[in-house]
């Protein structure tokens, strides 16, 4: 979860086409790559949040994203808020 992980990565990680591993993946998951990954992401960003004190860029370098506006455009997507917003209404 702490690194930029990419579609590609994955499927050579496990000798897989990135094709063949992507439909394997939405077969399995329901889910796309992309979206589970982002989700997962999410997740352990609520508990970040929530939990420590780490500032919201911290939280988002920590997860890999690489820009802080694509963390809080994610954050908001799946849970309504912004990581601010989030992290007061805890």
């Amino acid at each position: 979860m702490d690194k930029r992980l990419t579609l590609d990565q994955v499927a050579n990680r496990v000798y897989l086409s990135d094709y063949y591993f992507s439909k394997l993946f939405k077969k399995e998951t329901k889910l796309s790559f992309s979206v589970y990954l982002n989700a997962r992401k999410v997740q352990r960003a609520m508990f970040l949040l929530k939990d420590t004190e780490m500032s919201i860029q911290d939280v988002s370098n920590e997860l890999g994203f690489t820009r802080m506006s694509y963390f809080s455009q994610t954050f908001k997507k799946y849970t309504g808020y912004t990581p601010s917003k989030f992290r007061h209404n805890k």
